[in-house]
């Protein structure tokens, strides 16, 4: 039950899992309580409009896709952890 505490969280994850998609994964934190506690980066190797439109749709914050540039990463976190 860690998504019921009232500290906030940063959520990296994938799109491809083993039994599910980043996608369905993304879908269900958001519909969890709480979630505007979550900031949600997604890394993935689909770069189509179409992918990136609906990760942003359905509440990713960050979409990176791989081969990612840490340095990107690491800057977002950063801002991130700032506003937090």
């Amino acid at each position: 039950k860690w998504f019921l505490s009232s500290h906030r969280h940063i959520i990296i994850m994938n799109d491809i899992l083993p039994r599910k998609n980043g996608f369905e994964v993304l879908k269900i934190l958001r519909s969890l309580p709480g979630d505007k506690r979550f900031v949600i980066y997604m890394m993935t190797k689909r770069k189509a409009e179409g992918d990136m439109t609906i990760a942003y749709e359905n509440g990713v914050d960050g979409y990176l896709t791989k081969p990612f540039n840490i340095k990107l990463l690491e800057a977002q976190l950063k801002r991130t952890m700032e506003r937090m």
